[in-house]
């Protein structure tokens, strides 16, 4: 390569002694040297060499811009170029008029496809090199900006009227980014406000709201955008539910870490806890780090976080949940709180950030509903040996379903059914003159009445009859001593056999059965 260029160097010396030569002989001589030469080494390969000093039409373009500094310094402002061509452009005498009257003149190479970013001082973009330190003065309400080449055509015009920007943010710091750098940069329709940073910093280390030096999250594929998500076990919950909101990422591709800020109304929601997602670890088979907290301590504002800790700092592809957070509803009827993603929210590879796209949820509170019991609860044997029945009138504020529990041994009420019906037959293993206890609970709109209570007991039968022979004798011995001293839980026991509701065979079941037996049972 070296030898090449020295010879490229040599060629176009003794082109130019062939030009300045006063001697026929000679210069016949040298053109015909030339000339060999020239059917070696095309003079279109050296021009190739060197960048090119002009540019066509939008062949380098004003893509995005700063008028706004950043959230370190309002002075930070800062212009990025791009070049649409396929060739390397010198800048060297090119420049930007603002507003017809200031010039800010360029030097330097801006490569194909490449970015060329201009800084008010070097740390105004502290992360990224500055190609070019200028002294910006661009005004918050709005610039014309004229790209101009060394010949003074103009090769790009943004907002050539001087009007207002036609998009970034003074109050967020969020920059102007071009969408389409081969469309006019004086239609506004072709600018967007950054939707995501691409990680760089100001000069106090604070994240830069838009992506000097990479491609524009506006101009980003939305094909290649990733999505994060809330969803919520209850978008309508009542006053003092709990509620679990997840927190879901969608098509991401090296995910390495993440920092999210959940913003939500601190007097509609208290917050409980936080729980780590099985994305990032993949199912704890790779180490992570997962944090998550309110900022200060103060509702309203959490904070979570997690990166892979292991050697090798590789990402993860895919969808999955990153984390969940639980909620108490505190806020009454009526109140509704947007639960949403901060600007300082962001997804990271090991090298960058990810180009995110993050939704909302708006959750209402409902009313309170008051549910009252049912009415008329009456209970009695059932037609059936065995069985206990009720019934029961609905409630004057009407009511979707029922649920039906029984107390059981260890003196817990457990449900038996849930049912639309006003009646129900119990034959779930009823044991002769033992008195079980009943709670019917109305339900409308997911909310409940207080329980009513009923106790009932069918007498028909024999006490210590546990295979139910109407006769008590040495099968039930037998079944008695298989399942003596199991309690209810072992897969022994038999709640046939435990005639005193205890939850245990043992001694008094055994006396049950001693006073009843060979005694028969007549229908």
């Amino acid at each position: 390569m070296l030898q090449s260029a020295l010879f490229r160097c040599c060629f176009v010396f003794f082109l130019h002694s062939f030009v300045m030569s006063k001697k026929i002989k000679k210069s016949i001589s040298s053109l015909l040297v030339a000339t060999s030469i020239l059917s070696f080494f095309p003079i279109t390969s050296f021009y190739r060499m060197m960048p090119a000093h002009a540019a066509t039409a939008l062949g380098v373009v004003i893509n995005e811009v700063s008028w706004m500094g950043t959230v370190d310094d309002s002075n930070d402002e800062w212009i990025e170029l791009y070049n649409n061509s396929t060739q390397g452009i010198d800048l060297t005498g090119w420049y930007i008029e603002d507003d017809g009257s200031t010039r800010y003149t360029l030097s330097g190479v801006i490569s194909s496809g490449g970015y060329f970013l201009i800084e008010d001082s070097e740390d105004s973009v502290r992360s990224i090199l500055a190609n070019a330190v200028i002294g910006l003065s661009l005004a918050n309400s709005g610039d014309s900006l004229i790209l101009k080449n060394v010949d003074g055509t103009v090769v790009d015009a943004v907002n050539s009227s001087g009007d207002a920007w036609f998009a970034g943010d003074n109050t967020d710091k969020t920059s102007m980014e071009r969408v389409d750098s081969t469309l006019s940069g004086d239609d506004a329709s072709n600018w967007s406000s950054n939707v995501f940073s691409n990680g760089a910093e100001g000069r106090n280390g604070s994240r830069i709201q838009g992506t000097p030096g990479s491609l524009n999250s506006a101009s980003q594929p939305a094909e290649e955008v990733t999505n994060v998500e809330l969803a919520i076990s209850n978008n309508t919950p009542r006053k003092g539910e709990k509620i679990t909101v997840s927190v879901n990422v969608t098509d991401v591709s090296d995910l390495f870490s993440y920092g999210l800020n959940v913003q939500y109304d601190p007097a509609v929601f208290r917050y409980e806890s936080a729980q780590g997602g099985s994305f990032l670890n993949k199912n704890q088979t790779v180490s992570t780090s997962f944090q998550a907290g309110l900022e200060d301590g103060k509702e309203g504002n959490l904070i979570a976080a997690e990166a892979r800790t292991e050697g090798e700092k590789g990402g993860t592809n895919g969808s999955g949940m990153l984390f969940s957070l639980d909620f108490t509803v505190i806020g009454d009827a009526g109140s509704e709180s947007d639960i949403i993603f901060d600007d300082e929210s962001f997804l990271s590879t090991p090298e960058r950030d990810i180009f995110v796209e993050f939704t909302e949820l708006t959750v209402t509170i409902l009313e309170n509903i008051i549910v009252e019991p049912v009415r008329n609860l009456a209970g009695r044997a059932g037609v059936e040996r065995y069985t206990i029945e009720f019934d029961w009138d609905a409630p004057s504020s009407g009511a979707d379903s029922y649920r039906i529990l029984r107390k059981n041994v260890l003196g817990n009420f457990e449900e038996l059914i849930a049912t639309e019906d006003l009646q129900f037959i119990d034959d779930r293993e009823i044991v002769p003159t033992v008195s079980y206890a009943y709670q019917i609970v109305a339900v409308r709109d997911g909310m409940e009445s207080i329980p009513v209570e009923v106790k009932i007991s069918d007498a028909r039968g024999i006490l210590g009859d546990n295979n139910r022979t109407d006769r008590v004798d040495g099968r039930d011995l037998e079944n008695l001593a298989r399942r003596f001293a199991e309690e209810k839980g072992n897969s022994a026991y038999l709640a046939l056999v435990d005639t005193t509701y205890d939850g245990r065979i043992d001694g008094k079941d055994l006396i049950d059965m001693a006073a009843n037996w060979a005694f028969t049972y007549e229908n």
